[in-house]
């Protein structure tokens, strides 16, 4: 019995840690693909991201491109977000993308939406 336990308490960890990065779906995960290959002129086989959460329409994303290794922050409405390298994380809705400062200003992202993507892309 306790075997069990213990395999349902390990799928349902991998669950939820996988979940968090298939925030996209392969329609949305398509569209955000050939959106920014057109934006930067690129091959979409060279777009490669992260999605960390979709919210309102919303998808906050991060690209795999060539960075600076430099430590950076942003902060946004009192919710700070530290980085590794020089890229950020990216909003996107209806084919347009957003900083994070944009989207909340425009209102795609509201306070709670980056209390919570804090925590997913800090896990």
């Amino acid at each position: 019995m306790r075997k069990a336990v213990k395999i349902i308490s390990i799928i349902l960890v991998l669950f939820c840690v996988v979940s968090i990065f298939v925030a996209c779906s392969e329609k949305e995960h398509t569209k955000i693909t050939t959106d920014y290959a057109q934006l930067r002129n690129i091959e979409e086989t060279n777009v490669d991201f992260i999605c960390y959460g979709e919210f309102h329409g919303t998808h906050v994303v991060m690209f795999n491109e060539i960075a600076l290794q430099v430590l950076t922050s942003e902060t946004v409405d009192g919710v700070t977000f530290n980085y590794p390298t020089s890229l950020h994380l990216t909003a996107y809705n209806n084919g347009n993308f957003y900083s994070l400062q944009e989207a909340f200003d425009n209102g795609l992202l509201m306070h709670g939406d980056l209390v919570t993507l804090r925590n997913n892309y800090n896990r």
